[in-house]
């Protein structure tokens, strides 16, 4: 989901909200990448993990990112993105059955306008050790609906610049 930072700051924690019907789920994942195609993580960061522990797993991810967030510019685009972090499957779970994660979604009108907050895409990353770029939808995958996420954000002083560029890319800011 697209995003936008609405002061100069960093992001303390990402809260996610999931159903907690989901089958072959280890974790959950959450990465923090640039809008811009192919979407590489943003400068310093790196894919964060929250345990789904089978049927207790009480469907709500907490992630902190205070240390982990590079600082962004306000009114700064970025990627929030969750996927299924490791691939783990119960015994009850029925053999071949594919993971998945159950979301729920909310309306937001914005889901499909490409540059705004709220827009949404599916984002497929290749399988380990290939080179291919990733895989996308187009915007707006679930038709006027996005998956709920809490971002919180923290001001820091404007004398710290941005530190969000695109990882292996240079800041101009």
């Amino acid at each position: 989901m697209r995003l936008a930072a609405p002061f100069h700051g960093i992001l303390r924690t990402a809260t996610l909200f999931t159903l907690v019907d989901k089958m072959g789920i280890g974790s959950v994942s959450l990465a923090i990448r640039s809008v811009g195609a192919p979407h590489p993580l943003l400068s310093g960061t790196k894919m964060l993990f929250s345990a789904s522990p089978g049927v207790a797993d009480p469907g709500t991810h907490r992630f902190d990112l205070e240390s982990r967030s590079p600082v962004f510019g306000e009114a700064e685009p970025f990627f929030l993105c969750i996927g299924i972090g490791e691939e783990r499957a119960l015994p009850a779970d029925p053999e071949g059955t594919l993971p998945f994660l159950h979301l729920p979604l909310t309306n937001v009108s914005s889901a499909g306008q490409e540059h705004l907050p709220g827009a949404t895409k599916l984002i497929v990353p290749p399988v380990p050790k290939e080179e291919r770029a990733f895989q996308t939808t187009g915007f707006d995958p679930w038709h006027g609906h996005t998956f709920v996420i809490r971002a919180e954000f923290v001001a820091v002083p404007e004398s710290t610049g941005p530190t969000s560029s695109p990882a292996g890319v240079k800041s101009t800011g």
